[in-house]
């Protein structure tokens, strides 16, 4: 909201400017006490939004019913989280998805070959000791034809969180 009124007031002052040219002091004034006052806006709820941005540890959340829905330009991979803090709400989770070729399907992944990875981010908000559905969409383009066994291997990369 205080974005619109920026950009209300700012219009307002260029309005007046070009309908009253007598008034263009007036107007340029009006603009600096603009800036002064959405700046200082700015400046102090500067501290809301970085408390937003702290984070839950990847080990302290809990992935589990792991799907994957492929098509020919976009994976996306279904599943629940589970937040096992204590302390704050998980906003959104980014995590790196890797296909790979494999010999077999019990292969370690590191006899497999990587074919593609892609980084997403699924928005979910998850209360502490709490179970939610998430959603990340992948984009994984010109993958090739795979000589062995197709797997899917995904790591939790980073969290954003909103301290209770």
């Amino acid at each position: 909201m205080p974005i619109a009124l920026m950009f209300f007031a700012l219009a307002l002052t260029v309005a007046v400017l070009w309908r009253f040219p007598e008034y263009r002091l007036g107007a340029i004034g009006a603009l600096v006490l603009i800036a002064g006052v959405f700046g200082t806006y700015f400046y102090v709820s500067e501290p809301t939004e970085t408390t937003q941005n702290a984070a839950i540890d990847p080990d302290k959340l809990a992935l589990r019913d792991v799907n994957f829905l492929v098509d020919p330009r976009f994976i996306t991979m279904l599943g629940q989280v589970q937040n096992l803090a204590d302390n704050a709400n998980l906003l959104e989770m980014s995590l790196e998805l890797r296909a790979l070729d494999c010999p077999q399907s019990d292969s370690p992944v590191v006899e497999c070959i990587v074919i593609g990875d892609d980084e997403g981010t699924a928005r979910v908000t998850v209360p502490p000791q709490q179970l939610r559905a998430f959603r990340a969409v992948f984009m994984l383009r010109n993958l090739p034809e795979v000589s062995g066994v197709l797997r899917w291997n995904y790591t939790l990369v980073s969290t954003r969180a909103q301290p209770l």
